[in-house]
Formats: C-alpha cells, sequence, structure tokens
C-alpha cells in the first residue's frame, strides 16, 4: 500500500507524455486536476468555435486535443456564451484558462499566457462602395464596431482617442452593425473576419484600410494555477512543426474563404499618384519658364 501510494503520488500518470520532463508538482498537479475548465469564444472561427457536440474545435480546439492526449486530462468548455463572459468566468475563479486570447498588459494581472500560436495583423472593414479609409488616420471622429472584451479596443482607446467604439456581444454583431450602417468600420485580422462574413452571410464588407495592429494568439491560463500554465507551455513546446502546419492547413489555407478586393480602393490610389505625378511636372514647367 505504501509502495502504491509512492507510485500515485510520484509518477506520471497513465497518458502523460514522458517527453515532456514533468517535474514532481506538475504529475502530482495534473493527478489530481483531471479535468480542466476552459472559457471559450463560442463563434470565432477559425481560432476557436463550439461545435453540434458541445466541443471545442477550430485552431485552438486542435492544439487542445494533441495537448490533453500528452497530459492525460479533459479540456471541458465551461458553457459561456460570449467572450466577455468567459473573461469574467476566469475572473471569478469559475474558469481555469482561456483557450485563445491576445496578450496585454492589463490581463497579465490575472493571467499567465503561452507562446503564441497564431499570429494576426489588424485591417479596417468597411461598407463596399462607401468611404475607403486607408489606415487608422482616416477613422478620425468615425465609429467603429468591435466586441466587448476584444484587445482592439484598448489598442484604438490608448492610440486613437478620438475614434468612438461601439462594443457588441460578439464579432459577428460588430460586423452586423457595420453592414447595417449603424457603425462605420470594424477592425480584425482577415483570417477570423473571413469566417464570420461567410457564416453570416454579410456580402457587403471590404477591406478598406490598414492598421499597425499586430496581435498574437495565446492561451491564458489563471494565474492563481501556475502549475496548469507551466504544463501547458511544456506541452505545447512538444508540439512539432509539421503539426502545426497541419492545423494551419485544415483550418487557414483550405478553409478560408475569399475576401473581395475593393477595386475602388486601388482606382482612387492610381488617380491620386496620377495627379500628385501631373503636378510635379507642372511644378517643374513653371519653373523653368521662370
Amino acid at each position: 500500500q505504501q509502495f502504491n501510494a509512492l507510485n500515485q503520488k510520484w509518477l506520471m500518470p497513465t497518458g502523460v507524455a514522458s517527453e515532456l520532463s514533468l517535474t514532481a508538482e506538475e504529475i502530482k498537479w495534473l493527478r489530481e486536476n483531471p479535468v480542466i475548465e476552459v472559457a471559450v469564444d463560442p463563434y470565432l472561427l477559425p481560432i476557436e468555435f463550439i461545435d453540434e457536440n458541445g466541443e471545442i474545435n477550430g485552431i485552438a480546439g486542435s492544439y487542445l486535443d494533441i495537448i490533453d492526449d500528452k497530459l492525460g486530462v479533459e479540456f471541458r468548455w465551461i458553457g459561456n456564451q460570449t467572450f466577455d463572459e468567459g473573461m469574467s468566468k476566469i475572473k471569478s475563479k469559475e474558469a481555469d484558462m482561456l483557450s485563445g486570447v491576445n496578450p496585454s498588459s492589463e490581463r497579465s494581472d490575472f493571467l499567465i499566457f503561452t507562446d503564441s500560436f497564431m499570429n494576426m495583423n489588424g485591417v479596417i472593414f468597411a461598407r463596399e462602395g462607401e468611404k475607403i479609409f486607408g489606415d487608422m488616420e482616416g477613422l478620425d471622429g468615425h465609429t467603429v464596431a468591435i466586441a466587448k472584451g476584444f484587445v482592439t479596443s484598448e489598442w484604438i482607446k490608448r492610440d486613437y482617442p478620438n475614434i468612438e467604439i461601439i462594443e457588441t456581444p460578439s464579432k459577428a454583431d460588430a460586423l452586423k452593425l457595420v453592414s447595417a450602417g449603424v457603425a462605420d468600420a470594424h477592425i480584425g485580422s482577415v483570417a477570423i473576419t473571413s469566417h464570420n462574413l461567410a457564416a453570416e452571410n454579410i456580402t457587403n464588407l471590404v477591406v478598406a484600410g490598414v492598421t499597425p495592429f499586430k496581435g498574437e494568439i495565446v492561451m491564458g491560463v489563471r494565474s492563481e494555477l501556475p502549475l496548469l500554465a507551466s504544463v501547458m507551455q511544456k506541452a505545447l513546446n512538444s508540439i512539432s512543426d509539421a503539426e502545426r502546419t497541419a492545423i494551419n492547413r485544415q483550418w487557414i489555407v483550405l478553409n478560408q474563404p475569399e475576401i473581395r478586393q475593393d477595386d475602388k480602393l486601388i482606382g482612387q490610389i492610381l488617380v491620386a499618384a496620377a495627379v500628385l505625378v501631373i503636378l510635379i511636372l507642372i511644378w517643374n514647367y513653371s519653373l523653368r519658364q521662370e
């Protein structure tokens, strides 16, 4: 009995991958916590979503499938219906981790971040055939719809205080406001936004500008659970490049709907460039005449 008790306390639980080099404390924690409660954005395709069986799916879900095999644990969705609700569940200690989140200094007060498993570049989406913003300065004095809890709101408030933010329960709701003319624009990555546009059958939005915002998608573990954070990082580190490529190919390369390019923007840029060249030539001619 003593021998079995020692084995149970210090040896790796069944199903834990030996290459992870877990410490005795980490092994003990996993044995005592076989179910990990996860907050998920249920509609953030292709990063993460909840499928018809109530399972975590998408890019983050694929990573969790590999990790639960390595750690011998079960990742279980806590049932939150929005990202903001999931963040509240973390703060109230009803959830252990977020499967996908943008790291920020504010969130580091209550979350431990893993390394990034995906990088994102934000662009401006606006209605087709209407104003072309070009960049964030072009949005000055306009309204931008953003899902509540997204770190993009923090960045805009910090760097562009003259832009009005309309916060919505979900990303799909934000896109609907822009499509209906209630908001002027939405800022998001092509990979995520294109899936939401296709899912909501929104066809009148196009890329209308670029932003300086570059985000990372990481997993965030509640700060009171450092052992969970350390085993998650070790498991992520053990995932091979081939496995990562396969996940990206499954959710981004093959399935990403086509985003239409705004030909009007290209035309306006070409016309502006032509006018600028003509003005320079006229100016040079006048100088030569003088």
